[in-house]
């Protein structure tokens, strides 16, 4: 199996599926010792999802290349702010679209994609958690990590309202909540978190 990090190559023939892990954690251990975090895994030139290491983990065997890019810590904590600010025009916009539905029947399609809003909003949340906790660790850095935690306890608390109207079957609620306060948090998430820091 080739295995190339950062366009630099290995092969390898592995023995057993514990050489195969062997490899793998050393992979990683190597990555972690040169503060360097994975951001793109592709199995014979197809890009993986997030849950990529448990396929891996099961079905090497059948993967001829594995190619990893890594980047450091710095380029990781800016492409996720990125990432969120451009996400976040995106969701101010499904807040408002999907937040309407809510104002006459649901069909199926409509809840999956409710469903995908919360999914989408549960991943900035994420992000965000994540962002905040590599900062954390550089002082000058307290002011912004304190605006990314308000942030956060924010669109959890629009979750909440959201959890609450969608229990008791308010479904006027639940259109407000997202047409308004979700895509509000949004707005000003869009609109600051490049340029607060």
């Amino acid at each position: 199996m080739l295995i190339r990090i950062d366009h630099t190559e290995e092969n390898y023939a592995f023995t057993s599926d514990e050489h195969f892990q062997t490899v793998w954690e050393s992979i990683k251990n190597k990555l972690n010792e040169q503060n360097r975090y994975i951001a793109q895994v592709s199995f014979n030139g197809e890009v993986q999802s997030a849950d990529f290491e448990a396929m891996m983990l099961s079905r090497y065997k059948e993967i001829r290349e594995i190619e990893i890019i890594s980047v450091s810590e710095a380029q990781l904590i800016d492409d996720t702010l990125k990432d969120v600010q451009s996400f976040s025009g995106k969701i101010v916009n499904a807040c408002d679209s999907i937040g309407s539905l809510f104002y006459g029947d649901i069909s199926a399609e409509q809840w999956n994609m409710a469903s995908s809003l919360l999914e989408a909003v549960e991943w900035v949340i994420q992000s965000l958690s994540g962002a905040a906790n590599l900062l954390s660790k550089y002082p000058e850095e307290t002011d912004y990590v304190a605006f990314v935690e308000d942030a956060v306890r924010s669109l959890k608390h629009n979750l909440a309202d959201l959890g609450k109207a969608l229990e008791s079957e308010d479904y006027l609620s639940v259109g407000d909540i997202m047409k308004y306060e979700l895509a509000d948090t949004f707005k000003k998430l869009g609109a600051s978190i490049l340029t607060n820091r």
